[in-house]
């Protein structure tokens, strides 16, 4: 079949996988578990839904619910083609065109092409414009993409506190 009719079956068709939560023994969803999901959230007086692990405040009850897995480490959709789980829908799109080659996202300044658009990015800074605009809290280090200045900041400077207090940046 064809690359069309693939991503279109994975952004339609995604399996997710019910788990048993262990409070009650039922079989469902863990987010669709009012038990569960009442212990992991909570509504704040301005219409906000707060995460309960980290206290961060989302807007809308489904961003909530998808950032609930970075603490449950729940991987509810399944690749078609290969076993490996993600966190997010989407994610699985981008990671089916490493199964079939297709590149989408084009270099503006040369000819390469890449899986995903964080790559592109990358390399466009770093091939061609030398753009490295997230520069470091604790050291003169920049970086290309935000991602990549935070992994720094966690892995070279884990004991120094966040210089606006705030323990979010990590």
């Amino acid at each position: 079949f064809s690359l069309f009719f693939l991503l279109e079956h994975v952004t339609v068709s995604v399996k997710v996988e019910p788990s048993i939560q262990e409070a009650c023994n039922e079989e469902v969803h863990p987010l669709q578990h009012s038990a569960c999901s009442d212990a992991t959230t909570s509504r704040t007086s301005q219409n906000l839904h707060e995460c309960n692990y980290c206290g961060k405040m989302f807007k809308d009850k489904y961003d909530l619910e998808k950032h609930l897995r970075v603490h449950t480490g729940e991987r509810p959709f399944t690749c078609p083609i290969c076993p490996m789980r993600f966190k997010q829908k989407q994610s699985i799109a981008r990671h089916v065109r490493r199964h079939t080659g297709e590149k989408p996202h084009k270099c503006r300044f040369c000819s390469k092409a890449f899986v995903n658009k964080w790559d592109q990015k990358r390399h466009e800074a770093g091939a061609h414009t030398g753009e490295r605009p997230f520069t470091c809290h604790f050291c003169p280090m920049a970086f290309v993409v935000k991602a990549e200045r935070k992994r720094h900041e966690v892995n070279s400077h884990k004991q120094r506190a966040h210089p606006t207090g705030s323990p979010s940046a990590f």
